[in-house]
């Protein structure tokens, strides 16, 4: 009853019969039975021949030290969640591509900008390649969390508002790197080339860093203008 299963059923799957179960459904039936993490995953290995997928946490907590990590770093960077939402990031990314303060919570996910802000999208000049290879990404990562309802909702959202997601997300492709080299336009002082590096922070699967590193003495040089002419504006308006 707690699980929302009938009881026949429930007996066909402890007798390992030959039946269908979802994800979402052992789900249920490991919160129910109260299954700690390796139980939950011999559960979903017994029913479907395979670990389950990442079971869905709380969003990370941002820490002082991450926050003076961030600001220790030249390039944009940022911290993320596995569905790419943005949870903080430093003040050389508020420089270069604005300040995510400005945009709502829910729209702070690299994807969602990407595709749904002309802005952003206009600021990035190989916007299809990297787009695509955003979308390739993704797919890797929503494939450990088939099941999960914030990231269904984000991938029909996505593909309602933009032609392109809608038409390659149904491609299926799957890429694990992004592309080594990126560039970022800038209305105000040109185009910059950066290094794209990507780390898992704490050890944990729940929050990922990425940094920006200018990939030459002008891009850098563009970066720390930017930067203190946004500090400037940052400390004229309060």
């Amino acid at each position: 009853m707690l699980a929302g299963v009938g009881i026949t059923w429930y007996t066909w799957l402890e007798q390992g019969r030959d039946i269908q179960v979802s994800a979402l459904v052992l789900e249920r039936i490991a919160r129910a039975l109260r299954l700690g993490e390796a139980e939950r995953t011999h559960l979903f290995i017994l029913a479907q021949n395979r670990p389950p997928p990442l079971a869905v946490r709380a969003l990370p907590e941002v820490t002082p030290a991450h926050r003076r990590l961030l600001e220790s770093l030249a390039g944009p960077a940022y911290l993320a969640t596995p569905r790419w939402d943005v949870i903080a990031w430093n003040s050389s990314l508020s420089a270069v591509f604005g300040d995510l303060s400005a945009v709502p919570a829910e729209r702070r996910n690299m994807l969602w900008l990407v595709f749904a802000s002309a802005d952003h999208r206009a600021a990035i000049p190989d916007w299809e390649a990297d787009a695509r290879g955003m979308v390739a990404r993704f797919r890797l990562e929503f494939g450990r969390r088939r099941d999960d309802r914030d990231f269904l909702a984000l991938i029909d959202e996505l593909r309602g508002v933009s032609p392109e997601f809608h038409r390659w997300w149904a491609e299926q492709d799957v890429a694990r790197r992004p592309l080594a080299t990126k560039r970022f336009h800038s209305a105000k002082v040109g185009t910059m080339e950066f290094e794209q590096t990507n780390f898992v922070a704490d050890e944990t699967a729940d929050l990922r860093l990425t940094v920006y590193t200018p990939l030459d003495g002008r891009t850098a040089h563009l970066v720390e203008r930017l930067r203190r002419s946004w500090e400037k504006r940052r400390l004229t308006s309060r």
